[in-house]
């Protein structure tokens, strides 16, 4: 937490001064920055490996959209990424955008923090198969 508040400047007491978030704020409690919990709760798709859910060929993120915190994330809760991809589109030079929902939820499986994730990938030309170049996505 001190580290976030250091890189991102954001010394709010809400995040980092347990007496007055526990005495002046309506949750009793220190939470997370929102952008701390979008961050973690995002990178838990590299734990099974990036791979596993987005295409070898993806090339960059390109939005973050509808991004919504709902919930506060406590110090000391768990959170777990519930990720579907919703939308494939062409892109130009042979590239496509790969759009997904994502939703953050904590141990008590309620959404946290949600949001649409973008990325640029490489996408196969038209008409081939998935199975004849294995490592293309």
């Amino acid at each position: 937490m001190v580290q976030f508040a250091a890189f991102s400047s954001d010394w709010n007491a809400i995040h980092t001064d347990r007496h007055y978030a526990e005495h002046y704020t309506l949750f009793g409690q220190r939470i997370a920055h929102g952008l701390l919990g979008l961050v973690v709760g995002l990178c838990l798709l590299s734990r099974e490996g990036w791979f596993t859910f987005w295409p070898r060929s993806w090339i960059v993120l390109t939005g973050l959209d509808r991004v919504r915190f709902t919930e506060p994330v406590f110090l000391g809760d768990t959170i777990y990424l519930d990720i579907e991809i919703v939308e494939m589109t062409p892109a130009p030079g042979g590239k496509g955008i790969i759009t997904s929902r994502a939703r953050i939820k904590n141990q008590r499986d309620e959404v946290v923090i949600s949001a649409r994730v973008k990325l640029l990938a490489g996408r196969r030309p038209v008409g081939e198969s998935a199975g004849t170049d294995e490592g293309r996505v």
